[in-house]
């Protein structure tokens, strides 16, 4: 196949998450593109997650990030219920819930899992992130974009 970067046909590409022309998210890269991009994750040797804002993060990363810091979700969440007004904690609540039912996590790793993973988009540290939640006195950054409202 042809990688859409350098132009070269290979027998392996790599889709990367990277905003090409006619509306398109992705891009078939060789893996020596692939390698040189910030979308993909050297150390875990495997492409970025794309998000609809054109960030991206390694799902390794997150979820080493998340292991990292369980024995922090407790104290994160109970700061955040003391400095988040009641309706934007109650909204974090509803959304962890929601996804704690699809996936395998418990509600408090699934905050903890949202706020690893806006710092691992936006290069910040989790401090930095909470900051920002707090500052904003809404979770708004770290949640998914409502598809239905």
């Amino acid at each position: 196949m042809k990688c859409e970067i350098c132009g070269e046909t290979r027998d392996i590409v790599i889709l990367l998450p990277i905003k090409t022309g006619g509306g398109r998210f992705d891009a078939l890269a060789c893996l020596k593109c692939a390698e040189s991009s910030s979308t993909y994750c050297k150390i875990h040797k495997r492409p970025h997650l794309g998000f609809s804002d054109g960030t991206t993060a390694c799902m390794n990363c997150i979820q080493e990030m998340v292991i990292e810091n369980e024995q922090r979700y407790s104290d994160i969440l109970t700061q955040l219920q003391e400095h988040l007004p009641n309706k934007e904690f109650n909204r974090l609540i509803e959304w962890a819930i929601t996804v704690s039912q699809i996936t395998e996590y418990c509600q408090l790793i699934c905050v903890l899992r949202a706020i690893v993973t806006k710092a691992q988009r936006n290069n910040q540290s989790i401090k930095e992130v909470f900051q920002k939640i707090v500052e904003d006195k809404s979770v708004e950054s770290i949640l998914p974009l409502e598809i239905f409202p």
